[in-house]
């Protein structure tokens, strides 16, 4: 356990610097202007050891710091759009006609948020407009009937006019829903087929 008065590994490697006159300043601004160790070792009155040395250690520190800066920066950019996000969510989950456009939003968010921890998520263009999803349903159901959903349900009705005229016909004819024997089955059929 350290005394009261003890300093941190920090603290006594500043106190060293402080006490061998090692100008960390002077040593950074000569090497960031391009000298070399021995050029900057001449300047300062230090050996070209200690400039590498201290160039080094400089550098390490600055790293570290520009990574924990990195980091911050990183970590409220993430919240920030987890903010965003809730917002977005709030939106989309109205159900409005203009959840789509909520929905465009929300993937392009959680798209950049991935990327700020380096999760690549590629291309990202989902255009959600209503328009292209009724025309998928409509390939759809195309592709399972072979005809479009209008033209089903126009079949549709025609069947009913048919079978309805069918009926009341038969009613008015034969006295019954539908033509027992084939030879009134067939006249129903040929009448129909002249009115067509």
């Amino acid at each position: 356990m350290k005394g009261k008065h003890t300093n941190s590994k920090k603290e006594t490697i500043e106190q060293n610097k402080s006490l061998l006159g090692i100008p960390i300043e002077q040593i950074m601004e000569l090497k960031l202007l391009g000298k070399s160790d021995r050029e900057v070792s001449k300047a300062v009155g230090v050996a070209h050891s200690t400039v590498n040395k201290y160039y080094h250690m400089e550098l390490q520190k600055l790293e570290q710091e520009a990574r924990k800066n990195i980091e911050n920066f990183r970590f409220q950019q993430y919240l920030r759009y987890e903010n965003l996000i809730d917002r977005v969510f709030e939106q989309f989950n109205k159900l409005d006609f203009k959840s789509t456009q909520w929905a465009t939003i929300l993937t392009k968010l959680l798209s950049e948020q991935a990327k700020l921890y380096g999760v690549n998520t590629g291309n990202i263009n989902i255009n959600l407009d209503q328009r292209s999803y009724n025309q998928q349903i409509e390939d759809d159901y195309v592709a399972e009937h072979g005809k479009t959903p209008n033209e089903a349900l126009e079949g549709k009705i025609n069947n009913y006019i048919e079978s309805t005229v069918k009926w009341k016909l038969s009613l008015l004819l034969f006295g019954e829903p539908y033509p027992t024997a084939n030879a009134d089955r067939q006249m129903l059929e040929d009448i129909l087929e002249t009115e067509k």
